[in-house]
């Protein structure tokens, strides 16, 4: 395989994960990782590869990882959100008039009604 070749092949698959990325397509990016994997190891091996090249790899790698890490982010969002929805069923958090927090477990009061 080319220099050439190499470098439009894993551009092809950073660009293919950079659309799984942003379409929410999570399970299509098992199969690229292997992919991206050996080809990188390729280009790795490269000795003449042009700065050029690296630099264009280097900048979808980049977007990329940008990227899963936004992913990553809304996964946590949503996983804090779903622990607070979960909390909220069992237990309902004011302040008293004093001012003090307190908690007021929702299950041991089955005459209040909470809705949310």
């Amino acid at each position: 395989m080319t220099h050439e070749d190499l470098c439009q092949s894993l551009e092809a698959v950073l660009d293919a994960e950079c659309d799984a990325l942003k379409q929410g397509h999570y399970d299509a990016l098992d199969p690229l990782v292997e992919r991206k994997a050996t080809l990188m190891q390729d280009v790795l091996d490269c000795e003449d590869l042009p700065e050029t090249a690296l630099l264009e790899l280097k900048s979808r790698i980049s977007r990329n990882q940008d990227l899963i890490d936004m992913a990553m982010q809304g996964v946590r969002a949503v996983t804090q959100r779903m622990q607070d929805l979960h909390r909220a069923r069992d237990r309902f958090e004011t302040y008293d008039k004093n001012g003090h927090w307190q908690s007021v477990d929702s299950r041991a009061r089955p005459q209040l009604e909470k809705k949310l």
